[in-house]
């Protein structure tokens, strides 16, 4: 899907961004397939942190089924590593209080990422 990108001269990352919001939101993917395409696009998803970061809080986070809690803690995993791209990269550019913002947001996803793992054998809990 991606090659169509560069043949039609698309942005080949909201493209991504796209294919995975759709991914992420859709019923019809499982977590395992959804895992797999993430780890395959990881260093795209993580050079756009700050538009992945805003499409995941503000479109796929408020379309999940807040009892796929497997989906959730990926989505919370991805969250995480974003916000820690992000801080490298606020350090590297400023050098007043570096990285502080994004680092703490990014430890409180792991730890939500770890609950709803925690949580995920818990049938019909919705989070």
């Amino acid at each position: 899907m991606l090659k169509l990108t560069d043949t039609y001269k698309l942005n080949r990352f909201e493209v991504l961004l796209k294919f995975l919001s759709s991914a992420l939101v859709s019923e019809t993917w499982s977590n395992e397939e959804i895992t797999t395409e993430i780890l395959e696009f990881k260093d795209e998803i993580l050079a756009g942190a700050e538009e992945t970061i805003n499409t995941l809080a503000r479109i796929v986070y408020p379309a999940i089924d807040g009892c796929n809690k497997t989906r959730l803690a990926r989505i919370y995993g991805l969250l995480s590593e974003c916000y820690i791209k992000l801080g490298e990269t606020t350090d590297s550019q400023s050098s007043k209080n570096p990285g502080h913002v994004p680092l703490g947001l990014a430890h409180f996803c792991k730890v939500l990422e770890q609950e709803c793992k925690n949580m995920s054998h818990v049938r019909g809990l919705n989070f």
